[in-house]
């Protein structure tokens, strides 16, 4: 009975060995933040070629996208270039959740 007690000794891991690459994940993350806000930028170049009023708020989503994916980039300086599949599903359900909330988030203001 006494080998079936285990003291928890194997399940504690430290941060180095972890199963999900976090710095490859903001960075990649950071990356595409990046490449929104430059989208972001054209709707809003086009909204002020048309005289519309609604350019301010594609500024203002820019704004959280680079203060959100500068320090996203800044966290994930120094990641190993290696990405395991787990990473690619963290990075595909995160950049959908992120998107959609900086998408929204013109609105708030």
């Amino acid at each position: 009975m006494e080998e079936y007690i285990s003291d928890n000794s194997l399940y504690i891991r430290s941060k180095n060995n972890s199963m999900i690459n976090r710095k490859m994940i903001g960075r990649v993350l950071g990356m595409l933040l990046f490449i929104e806000l430059g989208m972001f930028l054209l709707c809003a170049g086009v909204s002020a070629g048309y005289g519309e009023s609604d350019y301010k708020y594609f500024l203002y989503t820019c704004i959280i996208n680079a203060v959100v994916g500068g320090l996203l980039l800044l966290y994930g300086r120094g990641a190993e270039n290696k990405m395991s599949r787990r990473d690619g599903y963290c990075v595909v359900t995160l950049s959908w959740v992120v998107f959609y909330l900086f998408r929204h988030a013109s609105f708030l203001f």
